[in-house]
This record gives C-alpha cells, sequence and structure tokens, in this order.
C-alpha cells in the first residue's frame, strides 16, 4: 500500500499456499491492493523457476524462523535483484548491501518500501543487481565450488582446527561468534 501512495508503479505475484494465504488476501484486499497483487497456488518448481526467470524483483520477507532460503538462492540465480529481510536464512552469506542486493529489516514496512521504491523506479540499478546476484551465485555458490569448501572446512574442524580461508570462505571463528550473539544461539544454522 506504501508503494501504490506514493505513486509507484508495480505488480505483486505472489506463488503458494499455505496457511496464512487466506490472511494474506483478506490483507490485499482491505488495502485495495487487488489490482496489484496477483495469486497463483501451488506450481510445480518448474513454473516457479520460470516464474523468477521473468521476474524483475524478488522479496524474501522472512524472520529468523526462515533456515537457509533456497529460494533467495534460486531468485538471484535468475536474475533477480533481491531485497531480502536480513534475519532471514543466508540472507547475510549471500547479499552484498547495495552490490548484489538490498536488505530490510523483518517486519519494517517502510524501510522494505524505500528499498523496493529505489529498484522499481530505477531500471538501471535493478539490473545490475541482478546480474550481479547471478554472477555471484554461479562463481561463488555454484556446487563445484562450495562442495570442495565444505569438505575442507570439514575436515579441518575433525582435526580440531579452525579453517583457513583457504580452506573455505564462508566464515572466521569471530564472524561465527559474531553471527552466533547476533541470533542468540541460531547462528550455527549458517553453516
Amino acid at each position: 500500500a506504501l508503494l501504490r501512495d506514493e505513486g509507484v508503479s508495480f505488480h505483486l505475484t505472489i506463488i503458494g499456499d499455505g496457511e496464512r494465504l487466506d490472511a494474506c488476501k483478506n490483507l490485499a484486499r482491505e488495502l485495495n491492493l487487488d489490482e496489484y497483487v496477483f495469486w497463483r497456488s501451488f506450481v510445480a518448481p518448474a513454473t516457479v523457476a520460470d516464474a523468477m526467470e521473468k521476474a524483475d524483483i524478488y522479496v524474501m520477507p522472512s524472520n529468523r524462523e526462515e533456515g537457509w532460503g533456497v529460494a533467495l538462492a534460486e531468485a538471484m540465480a535468475a536474475g533477480c535483484a533481491c531485497v531480502s529481510a536480513v534475519e532471514a536464512g543466508a540472507t547475510r552469506l549471500l547479499i552484498r548491501e547495495e552490490e548484489n542486493g538490498l536488505c530490510f529489516h523483518a517486519g519494517n514496512e517502510i524501510e522494505l518500501a524505500r528499498k523496493l521504491t529505489r529498484l522499481l523506479t530505477d531500471p538501471r540499478l535493478r539490473s545490475g543487481m541482478g546480474a550481479k546476484a547471478r554472477q555471484d551465485l554461479v562463481t561463488k555458490w555454484h556446487p563445484r565450488v562450495v562442495a570442495p569448501q565444505l569438505i575442507g572446512f570439514s575436515k579441518a574442524l575433525l582435526n580440531g582446527q579452525w579453517p583457513s580461508r583457504g580452506t573455505s570462505e564462508m566464515f572466521s571463528p569471530s564472524e561465527f561468534v559474531s553471527l552466533d550473539e547476533e541470533y542468540n544461539g541460531f547462528g550455527a544454522f549458517a553453516l
């Protein structure tokens, strides 16, 4: 509603079902967003991938309860400019603010609207972030890249050592502690 009220042109496609679907549809109706929001029920993964390929922007509004958040990685691989809640899944690992995507704090609708407005009104920024997101997923998160890192990381831990940067680009010990403290013990899920 904030985007509409600011005169920003957009449409939102929501794919999937779930226990909150009816509440979301009711909220969209209450906010008079019916002409902006399009609903698609559960579809095959290939159809979701196709929709992501056609999309310009992907929003990951989840919170700390999100696991890895594979949909964010899929959207980045599809070349979407992504706006993700910083608390959600692997956002802090995947998104580099202002380079390959944008982050906001879960539940902060004003911050989310500002980030979306920037992308919706600046096609060059939007396409540039989408291209960088795709490049990062292919060069940094492809299984051929990550699998050897994970094996080296695991071997080092099994040998009682903290992996060096050459073994794993994921975290240093201080980064892990920092994430663990920030997420009140949930940092382990980031590995």
